[in-house]
């Protein structure tokens, strides 16, 4: 995949969409395991090459598939020109304790008070559930869409925040 990607030319990329189609039209009937572990693994390539040839800093919309394996947070600073991000949660239904505390809320909190981007909408498709509140703090989101069970225990701490 690499190798052909290589002959593009991505400087002018502007809008990323790494969820699949097959997920968008499945709402609701979870991924196997391996398979999202195989979308975490190209996802998180991909993003990697992008940022190898700078061209994540042109992104202006981002959609992404988020798990306890997320490390977007990593190239949150390489997205400045971001203007939506749009975060679709499908995390396993047995997540252990110690990782949806310690590794899933952190790394999904980091990403949202990262962004600077002023549109947020999160699709929460499937995830472990925990009577555990996620904070999400951000001083730059104005619209803040959110898609999901009412069981998601959404805080959101957002000054600039209108609808």
């Amino acid at each position: 995949v690499f190798s052909q990607m290589s002959l593009l030319s991505l400087h002018k990329l502007r809008e990323l969409d790494l969820v699949p189609a097959s997920l968008r039209m499945i709402s609701g009937s979870p991924l196997s395991q391996w398979i999202m572990d195989l979308y975490s693994f190209f996802d998180c390539s991909l993003l990697k090459y992008i940022s190898r040839l700078g061209s994540l800093r042109c992104l202006t919309r981002l959609d992404v598939l988020v798990d306890h394996n997320m490390h977007l947070g990593e190239y949150m600073t390489e997205l400045p020109n971001l203007l939506e991000l749009g975060l679709n949660i499908l995390t396993r239904p047995d997540l252990s304790k110690h990782v949806y505390l310690h590794e899933y809320i952190p790394r999904l909190e980091a990403v949202v008070t990262a962004t600077k981007a002023p549109v947020l909408k999160v699709t929460v498709v499937a995830e472990t559930r925990r009577q555990v509140i996620k904070v999400f703090k951000n001083n730059y989101v104005e619209k803040l869409v959110l898609t999901g069970p009412c069981t998601f225990n959404l805080f959101p701490v957002m000054e600039r925040l209108k609808e």
